[in-house]
């Protein structure tokens, strides 16, 4: 586990260099990199000790790597620029060209882009009330696991956000970062794709 939050903590460069170029100070003690750097160390340990394939286990830690930069860093400044997003999508669509089903995810993905497009230019008429990085994440998360777990990431993250955000409107504070949130909740669906538990409701 302390071998992997050294490696978390190595990956977080990126975050820095965005930081020091947008003029945002570094906070190595900041409760979202320390909290973020464990989290990631404790998803690691538990991808690596699943039991499935370890080409699934490898594509997750993939994912991990890059969803850790990207709620780091919306966490920090409240953006999640197109540097991390886009790479991160291009890297999603790249990983299912040597797979079957890359015909299926490639119309998946079409499908979510269209939707997201439309939903932006719906509801970012006026006022940006979704950020344009939290839709190419939300499309990022359809090219790597594809429309269904991108749904369930979506809901989750949203459900984890609007409790955390009623707490933090009670403090005073009207706004708060959405991308963090659907990276935890495509980090619960990684997991629970691996492990395959047995939810009876």
């Amino acid at each position: 586990m302390f071998t992997f939050s050294i490696i978390g903590r190595t990956l977080l460069f990126r975050v820095r260099y965005f930081l020091s170029d947008t003029g945002h100070l570094w906070y190595k003690t900041h409760p979202a990199v320390l909290s973020g750097i464990w989290l990631y160390s404790i998803a690691v340990a538990l991808i690596i000790l699943s039991s499935s394939p370890l080409l699934y286990r490898i594509h997750a830690v993939l994912i991990l790597s890059f969803i850790l930069q990207m709620a780091v860093t919306d966490a920090l400044t409240g953006l999640l620029p197109g540097t991390f997003t886009r790479r991160f999508l291009i890297a999603g669509m790249l990983s299912q060209i040597t797979t079957d089903i890359w015909w299926f995810r490639t119309t998946e993905f079409a499908t979510a882009a269209i939707v997201l497009f439309c939903l932006h230019k719906l509801v970012n008429r006026h006022r940006l009330n979704i950020g344009t990085g939290d839709l190419w994440l939300i499309a990022g998360i359809t090219a790597w696991s594809g429309l269904y777990n991108a749904i369930w990431c979506v809901l989750l993250g949203t459900g984890g956000f609007v409790l955390w955000h009623s707490t933090w409107c009670i403090k005073g504070h009207k706004e708060g970062p959405l991308g963090p949130w659907l990276c935890f909740g495509h980090v619960l669906l990684l997991l629970d794709n691996l492990y395959q538990p047995l939810w009876v409701i």
